[in-house]
C-alpha cells in the first residue's frame, strides 16, 4: 500500500507540474509568443515528442517551457506570463476540489501548493541555477 501512495504522488506531482507549465504555453500564445517545448527534469535531453522533452535527470521535479517573446515584451506581458503558470493551476485546483474528495485529490493540493510556493520565492534553484519564476 505503502509504495502505490508513493508511485500515486509522483504521478500527481507530475501532472501538478506539467499542469503549471501549460499555463506558460497558454499566457505565451495570448500575448503573441512562439512556444517552443515544454520540459520536464533537468540536464540534458534524454527523449522528445514534438514539443515535449524528458531530460536526463527526469527525477529532479523541475519543469521549464522554452519560449520566444516577441520582440517588444510589456512588463505586463511578462508578469502575467510568468504568474500564468500559477493562476492555471489555481483554476485546475478549484475545479478538481470542487467536484473530488479522495487521496488523489489531498496529493494534489500537497503538490499545487509546494510548486505554488517554489514557484513564488524569487529564488535561484540549487540545481542548475535556474530562476524561479518570480526570480
Amino acid at each position: 500500500m505503502e509504495i502505490e501512495i508513493n508511485f500515486q504522488l509522483i504521478f500527481v506531482l507530475y501532472l501538478v507540474l506539467l499542469i503549471h507549465e501549460l499555463g506558460h504555453v497558454i499566457a505565451i500564445k495570448l500575448i503573441g509568443g512562439d512556444f517552443l517545448y515544454v520540459s520536464l527534469g533537468h540536464g540534458p535531453e534524454l527523449w522528445s515528442f514534438k514539443k515535449f522533452r524528458i531530460n536526463k535527470y527526469f527525477f529532479i521535479f523541475m519543469g521549464f517551457t522554452g519560449v520566444k517573446y516577441k520582440e517588444k515584451q510589456s512588463k505586463f506581458e511578462l508578469v502575467f506570463f510568468f504568474l500564468n503558470g500559477i493562476l492555471f493551476s489555481a483554476v485546475i485546483w478549484l475545479i478538481i476540489n470542487l467536484f473530488w474528495d479522495n487521496s488523489f485529490v489531498q496529493e494534489f493540493n500537497f503538490c499545487f501548493y509546494v510548486l505554488s510556493f517554489t514557484a513564488l520565492l524569487p529564488i535561484n534553484y540549487p540545481i542548475g541555477g535556474n530562476p524561479s519564476d518570480f526570480k
